[in-house]
Formats: structure tokens, sequence, C-alpha cells
């Protein structure tokens, strides 16, 4: 087996083979890809309920970025079975125009994981700005009110709603609804959507965050509002930069990928234990003398 010094050497050198290795050595646990290296890249989230048209407005919008001449990348997060950890991986059917047109798709099982994102979406990221993708798309498995760690890792989220499927309900719920940047009316060509963008409409009249954020219909059946959604995201990347807030969604990805690992690190050592008949304070002594070799 091909050693991670040889990967690295061949990845700096734009072996796709070696890039494609190294996401799965992250995903296995075996390897981290911490700093990309580079700046000028964009993450763009893409979330919302099952069936809303993630992984359709993905396809749309992203061939609008390939017109432009950008490299693009799409890691898109399945459930996983609850026995085998195996997913169906089924979101790059639906994106088989951008296979292609030079578009990485990466498909990344969610491995359990709450929140809506796989255990090593942090790492890939990282390894596909390094890589010199400078679009990468991130869909979440089909999320709920409660799956928002999209917010961790993305420099822009958008979320798809579509009408029809208890979103206007929802949207007097907070989770989900409150860490979207853009949010996308897909399926606009049906009716009800008028009276979805209505009810989003009341709901930022009447958010005091101070935050900007835009609604925007599109519908993949009549090819319609992707222009429109390239600029507002382009746009809203743009402000991020002026604004110096940019830096601060890298931080927090990084708190994240770090809180991450950390997490893990502790699960893996409290399985390494035994912990009957030991209360709270002795289990935190025990753990603080592993990692810090100190007592608290």
């Amino acid at each position: 087996m091909m050693g991670v010094d040889i990967l690295l050497e061949r990845y700096r050198n734009g072996d796709i083979f070696a890039l494609s290795r190294l996401i799965t050595l992250c995903e296995d646990g075996e390897y981290h890809f911490e700093e990309p290296g580079v700046e000028n890249y964009h993450v763009i989230g893409v979330t919302g309920g099952p069936g809303v048209g993630k992984s359709s407005v993905i396809d749309r919008l992203a061939a609008k970025f390939l017109d432009d001449g950008v490299r693009v990348a799409v890691l898109a997060v399945d459930p996983s079975g609850p026995f085998t950890q195996g997913a169906f991986l089924g979101d790059r059917v639906r994106m088989r125009d951008l296979n292609t047109r030079g578009v990485y798709i990466r498909s990344m099982a969610s491995r359990g994981i709450l929140g809506g994102l796989g255990p090593a979406v942090c790492d890939a990221i990282n390894l596909l700005a390094g890589f010199g993708f400078t679009r990468i798309f991130v869909e979440t498995v089909g999320a709920g009110q409660a799956d928002i760690d999209v917010m961790n890792v993305a420099d822009t989220i958008l979320l798809v709603m579509a009408p029809g499927m208890g979103d206007e309900i929802q949207i007097l719920k907070a989770g989900i609804m409150e860490i979207a940047d853009v949010y996308v009316v897909n399926k606009s060509d049906v009716e009800e959507a008028s009276f979805l963008r209505g009810q989003l409409e009341a709901l930022l009249m009447m958010d005091e965050s101070g935050r900007s954020r835009q609604i925007v219909n599109t519908s993949c059946v009549l090819d319609r509002g992707f222009e429109e959604l390239k600029m507002v995201v382009e746009k809203h990347y743009a402000d991020m930069v002026s604004s110096g807030e940019i830096a601060e969604r890298r931080r927090r990805r990084k708190r994240y990928f770090v809180t991450k690992l950390v997490m893990k690190e502790i699960q893996e050592s409290l399985d390494s234990i035994n912990i009957d008949g030991l209360n709270f304070e002795e289990i935190k002594k025990m753990l603080c003398r592993r990692f810090l070799g100190q007592s608290m």
C-alpha cells in the first residue's frame, strides 16, 4: 500500500488518485489534513429536508460556475445504514452532467454522525482546497431542524426548501432556519411556491439579527433562477471577504475540526478503560492524566 508521504507528494503534483486516497484515509481515521495552505476558496453548504432538490440545485448552480472557468468539487453526504454503516450514495446520480465537465464529486457516508455531515468532511474540504478547487459544495444528508453542523464548516449556507413538504410549518421553528445565508425556494414552477416565498419574506421582516439574507426562487424543470442564485452566492462571499467575516468562519471550522478530533480521542479512551464504579470526578481525573499527564 502506498505510504502517506508518497501520496502527499503525488497530491501536490496534481494526482487526483492521491487526493481520493487521502480522503479515504481521513474517513478511516488514519490521517488528518488540517491546513489547506490557500485562502482563495469558497465552501458552499447546501442543506434542507429530504426531497427538496439539493443535489439538483447543486448540479445547476455548479454548472454556472463552470461556465466561468471555475474549478468545482462536490462533497455529497448520505446517511449510513445502522448496522453496516454503508450508504446508498445516490446523490451523484442527479449530478451526472457534472461528471462530464471535470467536477470532482465525492460521496461520503455520515457513518452515524448526527448533525448532517460525515466525520471527515473538514479533512476533505482542506484537501480539496489545497488541490486547487475554488468552489467546494458540501451537501448535507436530508436534514432536520437539529442538523446544523454545516454552519461550522461552510462559508455560505444555502437552505433549499420546496412547496408542499411541510416547510410552511418548519418556517416557524428555530434551528436550521436560523443558520441560512440564502433561502432557495426550489420547484418554484409549482403554484404553491409563491405562498412559501411569502412566508419566508414575512419571517425575514421579523428578523432582528441584522443579518442580510436573500431569497431566490429556482426551478430545475425550467432551468430558472440559477444565474441569480450564483450572483447572490458570489456577493455573499465578496461581502465576507471585505468585512473580514470570512476569517471568523474559517476559525469556526478549525475549532469544529479540532473539537471533533478531541471528542473522538476521548471516546476511544473511554472505550479502552473500565469506568464501572467510578464517579464523574474520578473519570475526569483519569482522562486528564491520560491526555495532559496531570490531575485536575
